[in-house]
């Protein structure tokens, strides 16, 4: 039996384009740069063409607390920067 993260990995993998729209909700809690859940949610969003990402909390006022979920689950942001390039 595969675990959420197998699970995943088996969707990014062999079937990229499963999702048409992902929603993903309380996304001010994968802001973090190594956090395993903003990882997943990247892979979901990967695997979608289109997202949707919902906050109702949006904390800092700074660019670098914004810039990971921004790079997530922006393609065009994704073309621009790297993973380490934080503002």
């Amino acid at each position: 039996m595969l675990g959420a993260a197998g699970v995943l990995e088996h969707i990014r993998k062999r079937r990229p384009d499963t999702f048409d729209t992902a929603i993903l909700d309380e996304c001010h809690q994968l802001k973090a740069k190594g956090s395993a859940q903003g990882i997943a949610a990247a892979g979901i969003a990967g695997c979608a063409s289109r997202v949707i990402a919902l906050t109702g909390t949006l904390f800092g006022a700074y660019s670098s607390t914004l810039f990971y979920l921004r790079y997530r689950f922006s393609r065009a942001l994704e073309g621009e920067f790297g993973y380490h390039d934080e503002p």
